[in-house]
């Protein structure tokens, strides 16, 4: 019998992980087939029952749905108990395990990122407070940064934050407004969680608009667009910033679940390859995923 799998989030319409996701299946001669579903945040929780009725075989996770996915498993294995964030989910035996492969998955296209900047050293503002920001914070941790601010809108979510990654390093709370003061000296590395919707104007990225660019060392974007820039990459780009969205974690991440479903190693070559396939106005793409 056919295998089904998906991935689960909203929206999801714009979602790269169907085509090359299913590009591994096809390429191991694995029988299955990998949907996206845009689940109704209203109605999430039973959706996810529902799913389990259906019988899929594993899903990965995105925004929103991360720490709903943590507290909707069965167990929870590996770095994802630590975070409490789940984007990769593998039915066995009629229970689900859930996984966090966005740390792995960050941490190896963010430390070649650096390496192509050339910058080695800095401190860190991390934009956002959800599952996806608990994935970068943790894998700062393992690369031995100096200092990180967290940045949110809702500083109760921060808070909250903070409070159970119960961390011993230097992280520290700002809110957006004071975030363009609280920034000392230089060699401040960005990495925007936010969701690609959170500042939908064309042309403008309010977080970073007011802040002297000569602070910042490089911006790094978890978020992508199919035809070119994000919001965020473009104000990197327009003051002349190292910048990179988050096509090659993507890409990263999607091979280790792909590992977890399968067991397999996985055809990141291929994968790659169907990825930028899907994107034919995207020439940076080989840049990117080049090992």
């Amino acid at each position: 019998m056919r295998a089904f799998f998906a991935i689960i989030g909203h929206p999801v319409a714009h979602s790269l992980s169907p085509c090359f996701q299913q590009a591994a299946f096809d390429a191991c001669e694995i029988d299955a087939a990998y949907i996206p579903l845009d689940l109704d945040p209203a109605r999430a929780e039973d959706t996810l029952f529902f799913l389990k009725d259906l019988a899929i075989s594993g899903f990965n996770v995105t925004l929103p749905f991360k720490e709903l996915a943590y507290r909707k498993v069965d167990h929870v294995y590996g770095i994802a108990s630590k975070i409490r964030s789940v984007n990769t989910v593998v039915a066995r035996e009629g229970l689900w395990e859930g996984y966090n492969t966005d740390v792995p998955g960050f941490k190896k296209a963010y430390s070649r990122f650096l390496e192509k900047t050339g910058y080695g050293s800095g401190n860190f503002i991390v934009l956002g407070a959800g599952g996806s920001a608990r994935a970068v914070l943790e894998a700062l941790s393992s690369m031995d940064v100096p200092q990180i601010k967290v940045v949110n809108r809702s500083s109760d979510r921060v808070r909250v934050l903070l409070e159970e990654l119960s961390r011993e390093r230097q992280i520290s709370m700002n809110s957006l407004e004071d975030l363009k003061s609280s920034l000392d000296g230089k060699d401040w590395h960005v990495i925007n969680t936010l969701s690609r919707n959170a500042f939908p104007v064309r042309g403008e990225f309010p977080p970073l608009e007011p802040l002297d660019e000569t602070k910042v060392a490089s911006v790094f974007d978890l978020s992508y667009e199919r035809e070119g820039d994000t919001e965020c990459v473009s104000w990197a780009r327009r003051k002349g910033i190292p910048s990179s969205d988050g096509l090659s974690m993507l890409l990263f991440q999607g091979a280790l679940s792909f590992e977890i479903w399968t067991g397999k190693s996985a055809p990141v070559r291929k994968m790659a390859e169907a990825m930028a396939k899907a994107l034919p106005e995207r020439k940076d793409l080989p840049g990117q995923f080049s090992d």
